[in-house]
């Protein structure tokens, strides 16, 4: 069992509130990791444990987490089942967006973009780019409002997203993106026309690194299988989150936006759907 299966196990009957309370209750010796974490390195290989605390014990974690409760009382109150919807790479381009502005800080030598994209799906897997100045750069980048507003948008998803809305109602944007762009987040949506929903990010004190890949995945997953089943599925493109869900014995749907993989074929909770318009017409059914 990992550190941070350890913190947080898959919760079922006990929904947020058991990991409210738990967090409240290592709260005082988790901050006091915490500040000798943010003295260290950027470049430096934190222990397992010291990134999750990073992670998970931010200033906001309390809130982002009450917040998430909230929205599962007021569903339940009010009788509503909805679905949640991922952000990047379901609804804006942002791989190439970031491949661009990565280039222009820090071309390869011998290599496109084009190339780089192709072989690479996300950038901290990308060799010469695996450095602290790197790395420092794309925190700076991941944590700007600016540059998450100026994302380009997947060609029709707003359109078909309303469409979707009429059908089952919106109720949640969850994105492993950090609390510090929010508010860059909230004029995106608001510029390409989304409905308005919730919108959920994960602390502001999130890394950039190979092994975050992995945790964003659980981080979306637990929130998944604790919102259920006010909140039914999500549209989402990672298979690392369908893997995550299995994992976690989720009865709810995804709906694997973007892929063309046979490998869930015999899983009911994963509708795999190439295009938007799979994912209208699957949900339409």
């Amino acid at each position: 069992m990992s550190q941070h299966d350890a913190l947080f196990p898959p919760l079922k009957n006990g929904g947020l509130c058991c990991r409210i309370i738990k967090l409240r209750s290592i709260a005082g010796s988790a901050k006091s990791r915490h500040r000798d974490s943010e003295s260290r390195n950027l470049g430096a290989s934190p222990s397992p444990a010291a990134t999750v605390e990073i992670g998970y014990f931010a200033r906001d974690a309390y809130k982002i987490m009450n917040d998430i409760q909230k929205l599962k009382n007021k569903l339940k109150s009010e009788n509503i089942k909805g679905i949640a919807l991922d952000i990047d790479e379901t609804l804006s381009d942002t791989n190439n967006h970031w491949f661009d502005h990565m280039f222009l800080f820090q071309p390869l030598a011998g290599l496109n973009k084009e190339e780089v994209t192709k072989r690479y799906k996300f950038i901290e897997h990308v060799p010469g780019w695996d450095n602290d100045r790197a790395r420092i750069h794309m925190s700076k980048l991941m944590n700007s409002n600016d540059f998450n507003e100026t994302i380009p948008l997947i060609e029709d998803a707003n359109h078909i997203v309303n469409k979707i809305d009429k059908i089952i109602p919106i109720v949640a944007y969850i994105t492993a993106r950090p609390a510090t762009v929010l508010s860059g987040t909230k004029k995106w949506l608001e510029k390409h026309g989304f409905p308005h929903a919730n919108l959920i990010t994960r602390p502001s004190e999130v890394e950039v690194s190979k092994e975050d890949l992995l945790r964003r995945n659980r981080w979306k997953a637990e929130i998944l299988v604790s919102l259920y089943p006010e909140v039914i599925g999500i549209i989402d493109d990672n298979i690392g989150l369908a893997h995550q869900l299995t994992e976690l014995n989720y009865q709810g749907i995804q709906y694997l936006y973007g892929g063309e993989t046979k490998e869930f074929s015999d899983n009911k909770n994963v509708v795999v759907c190439p295009t938007w318009q799979d994912v209208l017409e699957s949900l339409s059914q």
